[in-house]
């Protein structure tokens, strides 16, 4: 952190608002990861209910498949062609569904396990319908008594076929309740990761303001805190900082101001001594407070001058009034 202490408050300030937004950004991510994650197991969870929806109808085709079978045979036998054709006709359509919906399972990205049954099952189906043919083939060339000789085996295909679906059926909630169970673990993962990025990145933007606010403020209070002795007239007080800032530049000019303000006063009190030999230098031509010391200084000097030049003619009065007095004393003595 003491590179921090180096840069200015306005790159301060930058580095803090970037960490923040960087912050935020990360955040946003990983709920956005999580949001794209938890979509992705919702749609595969609805892949599967598709999957078991159509594994229903293609059970519901496959029993309503037999039950046409039985009607085309009880249509025979009494005869009855309208109901015969009629039933013949169905059983077609349901073959076309039964085909339709396997096949929309099939498009599904189930797992390995599942395609296998689904392959199994698409053999058990085609000998299932390949009898169906048949027994619909012998109605319609009026070869029943052959049809009824089939039926055994076609119920033995339609039991196992009807065991094939059930078994897919089972593999597939298997798998859809897996799917589900993957998504309530993925959407819990996702909130409890987002919401420890979230105290993560508080912390640490909370952390890091709380330090840039300090390294930002204290430079300041101890330059206020100088400031106010200064304006009781303590000289010594001490402004310095460490930081490279704009803090720092106005530690600098504080010292500066105080060494100014302390050889002002060092001269005022030698001044005050009796020293008019101090010297005075402005700093520039806008250092109004030097040059009224130097202006003073130098009228305190002449005067000092005049003073000492009436001083030694006074002297010179009083020497001269001594030999007068001691002239006069003589003449006076000879005299008498």
């Amino acid at each position: 952190m003491s590179f921090l202490a180096r840069l200015s408050i306005g790159r301060k300030l930058l580095v803090l608002t970037a960490s923040s937004v960087i912050t935020l950004s990360i955040v946003a991510w990983v709920g956005y990861r999580s949001v794209a994650d938890l979509r992705s197991r919702s749609e595969a969870a609805n892949m599967h209910v598709d999957a078991v929806r159509y594994l229903m109808q293609a059970d519901m085709e496959h029993d309503a498949i037999r039950a046409f079978i039985y009607r085309v045979l009880l249509a025979a036998q009494t005869n009855d062609g309208a109901e015969k054709d009629a039933a013949l006709t169905e059983l077609d359509k349901f073959e076309k569904d039964l085909n339709s919906s396997l096949a929309e399972v099939r498009k599904l990205p189930l797992n390995s396990g599942t395609l296998q049954a689904l392959d199994r099952l698409r053999l058990d189906l085609d000998a299932y319908l390949s009898k169906a043919h048949a027994i619909a083939a012998d109605v319609r060339g009026g070869r029943v008594p052959r049809a009824l000789a089939a039926l055994p085996d076609f119920q033995s295909t339609f039991e196992r076929l009807a065991m094939d679906l059930e078994r897919t059926d089972d593999l597939v909630n298997v798998e859809n309740d897996n799917s589900h169970k993957e998504t309530l673990r993925s959407a819990a993962l996702g909130t409890q990761l987002t919401i420890a990025t979230a105290l993560i990145g508080t912390v640490a933007a909370l952390f890091l303001g709380l330090f840039m606010a300090r390294v930002i403020t204290t430079p300041l209070k101890r330059m206020t805190d100088a400031a106010t002795r200064i304006s009781r007239g303590d000289l010594l007080a001490d402004v310095r900082s460490n930081t490279a800032d704009e803090s720092g530049v106005l530690a600098s000019a504080f010292i500066e101001m105080t060494q100014y303000l302390r050889g002002l006063a060092s001269a005022a009190d030698r001044i005050s001594g009796g020293d008019l030999a101090v010297e005075i230098i402005p700093r520039s031509s806008q250092d109004v407070l030097s040059q009224s010391f130097k202006t003073m200084v130098e009228r305190l000097r002449g005067t000092s001058g005049k003073i000492q030049e009436g001083t030694d003619i006074l002297a010179t009065s009083i020497a001269q009034i001594a030999a007068a007095t001691a002239q006069l004393s003589a003449s006076v003595a000879e005299t008498s």
